[in-house]
C-alpha cells in the first residue's frame, strides 16, 4: 500500500463560492476574476513550499478545509468540491502533475 504525505498549508484570503449554484447569477468576468484572484493567491502561497520534496513522495494527500465566515452557508458535498476547483487547479499546475493523476489524493472538508 503507498503512503501520502500530509502537508498543511493555511492560505489566507481564498473565498470560494459555490459555482453551480453563482454560474446562472452571475457574468461570466466576475466568476473569471473570482477564479484567476484565487489562483494568485494560492500560487503565492505555495512559493514558500519546496517543490521537490513534494514530488518525491510516492503520493500526496492534498486536503482543502473551507472555514466559514460569520455570514457564510453550508455547502452539500458536490458544491463543496465544485467551490475548490481553482484551487485545486492552481496546486496541480504549481506542482506540475496533472490533478487527475492517481498520485493525487484529492480531499474537502466542510469545517
Amino acid at each position: 500500500m503507498t503512503t501520502t504525505a500530509p502537508v498543511t498549508i493555511h492560505i489566507d484570503g481564498v473565498r470560494v463560492e459555490s459555482e453551480a449554484n453563482t454560474a446562472s447569477h452571475g457574468h461570466w468576468r466576475v466568476r473569471h476574476r473570482r477564479t484567476q484572484h484565487q489562483k494568485a493567491i494560492v500560487r503565492a502561497a505555495l512559493v514558500r513550499i519546496d517543490k521537490a520534496a513534494m514530488l518525491a513522495a510516492p503520493r500526496l494527500k492534498v486536503t482543502f478545509t473551507r472555514v466559514m465566515g460569520p455570514r457564510g452557508r453550508k455547502f452539500d458535498s458536490d458544491n463543496l468540491v465544485g467551490a475548490f476547483k481553482a484551487v485545486r487547479d492552481a496546486v496541480a499546475e504549481w506542482a506540475g502533475v496533472p490533478d487527475g493523476k492517481d498520485w493525487w489524493d484529492w480531499q474537502v472538508s466542510p469545517v
